[in-house]
Parts: C-alpha cells; sequence; structure tokens
C-alpha cells in the first residue's frame, strides 16, 4: 500500500491523503488512519515521494510512531538515504528496508543485477520488467514473501 508523502515541491497536489510537513501533527495523523484503514489486509506500507518531509523529524516522529504500532513494516523510496529518516526510524525502532531504485528501465537492469549479485538483494518498487534478473539466476520474489518467512 503507498503512502504519500510531500515532496520537494509542496505546490504539486498528490491529493487530500497526503502527509505533510507543512500540517500539525494531528492533521498528519488524521489522515494516517484514513489511510490505514483502507489496507486492514496490508502486509507493509511503501512511502511515495517525501523529500520534504524526510527531512522534517518534528514531522516524522509522530507518523513512524505510528506506524510502528499499527504496522512494522515500512518501504521507504530511493532517495530516503539523503536526509533524516534513518534516525527517526532507528528512534522509533521500525522496521523499513530501502528501496533500490523506483520503475527501473531496461538500460538500469545491468547495474541492478550486479548489485543484486554483490549485496544479495534488491528492493525494486512498482517494477514488471524482471525478465533479465530471471535470466541471471536472480530469484524474483514479493517483498511480502520475505516479510512473512
Amino acid at each position: 500500500m503507498a503512502l504519500f508523502l510531500e515532496d520537494e515541491d509542496s505546490t504539486t497536489d498528490q491529493g487530500y491523503l497526503t502527509l505533510k510537513a507543512s500540517v500539525s501533527n494531528e492533521e498528519n495523523l488524521e489522515i494516517l488512519k484514513k489511510i490505514i484503514v483502507r489496507g486492514t489486509d496490508v502486509d507493509c506500507i511503501y512511502g511515495q515521494g517525501g523529500g520534504r518531509l524526510w527531512r522534517a523529524p518534528e514531522s516524522l516522529t509522530p507518523i513512524l510512531t505510528s506506524l510502528r504500532q499499527l504496522n512494522n513494516c515500512f518501504v521507504t523510496p530511493p532517495d530516503v538515504l539523503m536526509n533524516r529518516f534513518h534516525e527517526v526510524a532507528a528512534a522509533t525502532r521500525l522496521n523499513y528496508v530501502s528501496t533500490t531504485i523506483e520503475n527501473p528501465t531496461e538500460n538500469m537492469m545491468p547495474s541492478i543485477k550486479a548489485l543484486t549479485q554483490r549485496t544479495g538483494f534488491s528492493v525494486l518498487a512498482f517494477d514488471a520488467r524482471i525478465k533479465m534478473l530471471e535470466e541471471a539466476k536472480i530469484s524474483v520474489v514479493p517483498i511480502t514473501e520475505i516479510i512473512h518467512s
């Protein structure tokens, strides 16, 4: 399930269920409740966007604390490495994994293949182009299979 997070361009409208750094913690938690109630059978939550929100620990802490209590599995977008998310996730003890890449193209597959062989795994978000990885004898499984193992 995707959780839409305020990105760098705050004028881009991601919809009324977007968590934002520019609103109160209470407003964000109300939005989060509206999202979570729609996904009662969700195994993991994917944070879509969030460049602005990831750098606001005062806004991020209540959100990650709630996610920890509601569903202790979170998948971050690739750009999360350059912000405060990891500090807040550690403080809230949230289980998470960072996405290797979002929506990879065919020409990215050799790099993804090399990374996967070197590190043992890659997390691809919303990708259907996996033939090259399968041909390289790299197992491709939904993240839910890993979560439940």
